[in-house]
């Protein structure tokens, strides 16, 4: 039987959040090879397709106008992911370009220490209002020695001009091949939990709890977060200071997730309507593989099934079941943490990782391709 194309779920892209909630078109129906990722700590962490069976003056617009556009996605009206445009790369006669959120920074200071007597100061921001409009406020922090104010004020104007926007750059030009018949567009995306470090921390009073709404976390997210929004935050009677140099809030909030309370792990996760949960990790498992599908509880997630595979504790049983002793984390030795989720339209189940995993490892990679050309014959 011949092979056929994967139906892709519909991907709605939507006006920055920042200027509006206006729908700007369904990009799901030509596309191919949709792919999303879901961690442990973070919650909907990317997703990316090709577009390269759309007009090539669609793909030229779209790469051109639709940096930091909200996206969401859907799978028979269920909404599976959510987060805004990252990157794209655009391929057309031998020419290769990005344009990328990466670098953008609309709002730029620069600390600096004096020339004369080493005195530590530090610049207002400067700041591009068109920019934050469209994309938020995105904040850095540049240092500069031995130096002057002017000096310092206009490294940090130089940096602002450089960064304020996207820009589309080439990234390499060769011989087009001479079969190329369309060009190509591939488009990254991340989810709102990344939008947690266009600021850095500012709250500076004194030692808070980590957990509950006016601990760390609860207090990070509501003075300095823009798009994320506080859920429900767990109670951790754990103390903490803020940071004493500049910190960047996922940095700041995914260490202290990672600290615990010394007997339960943590997590901090952001999924539909952009709100940040603080939880306990159950540490029971919720993820089942029995040689042949995947469970959750008594579901196959396959097929449509396998976006809503959330990380948390695997037991594989076809290993041999032995419990562990009530001192350690996992109840059995079945049990292993799954810090990530890959699901695509491209294979049937999910692919469950590690932190151990390395996507450098040549027997998963080769594991992977007999599954996909397995898949393949059964079609």
């Amino acid at each position: 039987m011949p092979v056929t194309t994967p139906k892709l779920p519909s991907i709605r892209v939507y006006q920055p959040t920042k200027i509006s909630d206006d729908f700007v078109g369904e990009y799901g129906k030509l596309s191919t090879g949709y792919r999303q990722v879901t961690r442990l700590y973070g919650g909907w962490w990317s997703a990316k397709w090709d577009m390269t069976n759309y007009p090539d003056a669609t793909k030229r617009g779209f790469f051109s106008r639709r940096a930091g556009a909200h996206v969401g996605v859907f799978e028979r009206g269920l909404l599976i992911w959510v987060g805004l445009v990252w990157e794209m790369d655009y391929y057309d006669r031998g020419v290769l370009r990005r344009i990328s959120m990466e670098k953008v920074r609309n709002a730029v200071k620069c600390i600096w220490t004096d020339q004369s007597d080493g005195t530590r100061s530090e610049t207002a921001y400067f700041t591009n209002d068109q920019s934050i409009d469209r994309y938020g406020r995105i904040e850095e922090i540049v240092y500069l020695d031995n130096t002057y104010q002017d000096t310092a004020e206009k490294y940090a104007q130089t940096i602002l001009r450089e960064q304020q926007f996207p820009i589309s750059r080439i990234l390499t030009v060769r011989e087009p091949e001479k079969e190329q018949q369309q060009s190509q567009l591939r488009v990254s995306c991340v989810g709102y939990i990344h939008t947690l470090n266009y600021r850095y921390v500012t709250i500076s009073d004194s030692e808070r709890t980590i957990g509950g709404s006016l601990g760390s976390i609860g207090v990070a997210i509501n003075t300095d977060s823009e798009f994320v929004i506080q859920g429900h935050i767990d109670t951790n009677s754990v103390l903490t200071r803020p940071p004493e140099t500049a910190t960047r809030v996922w940095d700041w909030i995914s260490e202290l997730a990672e600290i615990g309370d010394g007997t339960n792990p943590y997590t901090v996760q952001v999924y539909g309507y952009k709100r940040l949960k603080y939880f306990k990790i159950d540490t029971a498992p919720t993820l089942f593989w029995d040689g042949s599908a995947l469970r959750t509880g008594t579901t196959r997630n396959t097929g449509t099934y396998k976006f809503s595979v959330r990380p948390g504790i695997l037991r594989d049983l076809t290993w041999p079941s032995a419990p562990l002793a009530s001192t350690q984390l996992l109840e059995n030795k079945q049990d292993s943490f799954v810090s990530e989720v890959e699901a695509s339209t491209d294979y049937g189940m999910p692919i469950l990782k590690s932190d151990d995993f390395n996507d450098s490892d040549l027997l998963a990679n080769l594991l992977q391709s007999q599954a996909s050309l397995l898949e393949e014959r059964e079609d």
